[in-house]
């Protein structure tokens, strides 16, 4: 994950890049799968929305928002784990907000 600057909108974003070893033409039908996430443009507050995409170096990338936090690795070895019941809100969000694109993808 890199953090970049987007000059057209004037603000930072997030950029994911996916370093696998893979042949040329698979790393293309990413790129074609990541563009049909961004067309589709999926909204909730707890996912951040894919921006662009594209190649670089023959590797896969995907932009988001900049999202100023704390990655959960970092988070879990400085604070260690969640009380049970902050995870489980934690998980209802994520899973409300995946209904939520799953529900937005099926009416297209």
């Amino acid at each position: 994950m890199f953090l970049a600057h987007d000059p057209a909108r004037d603000r930072p974003v997030a950029v994911k890049l996916f370093a696998l070893d893979l042949p040329a033409e698979r790393v293309q039908q990413l790129i074609v799968e990541f563009e049909r996430l961004i067309a589709a443009e999926l909204y909730h507050p707890a996912l951040n929305t894919p921006l662009a995409t594209g190649i670089a170096d023959g590797s896969a990338y995907l932009v988001y928002d900049y999202v100023d936090a704390q990655s959960l690795d970092l988070a879990i070895r400085e604070f260690g784990p969640a009380p049970p019941a902050h995870a489980v809100r934690v998980c209802a969000q994520l899973a409300g907000a995946l209904g939520e694109v799953e529900e937005q993808h099926q009416v297209e």
